[in-house]
């Protein structure tokens, strides 16, 4: 079984947005045809973000077959801003 371990990588130091590094890569997962995704939340509330993009890509995806382009697009759509580093 292929596997990748994962996180918010980016998102302490850097101030990177949970919810888009989330999304991203269990997109990224998808369209390897990954089996197995560990994503790693970190502290206790941690997946939250992670609950969050899992339902933005199942509303983003509702349709059937939707196109790489267009799915790009919508996240593009959401506007996500990029955090605040938190100096780590």
């Amino acid at each position: 079984m292929s596997s990748i371990h994962t996180g918010y990588w980016g998102c302490g130091a850097f101030g990177g947005n949970r919810v888009l590094m989330a999304l991203l890569q269990v997109v990224a997962a998808q369209m390897a045809g990954l089996e197995r995704l560990v994503f790693h939340t970190g502290a206790p509330g941690g997946e939250s973000a992670l609950a969050q993009a899992r339902r933005l890509l199942q509303e983003l995806t509702r349709r059937d077959g939707v196109a790489t382009e267009m799915l790009l697009g919508a996240i593009h759509a959401q506007g996500f801003a990029w955090g605040v580093g938190d100096g780590n």
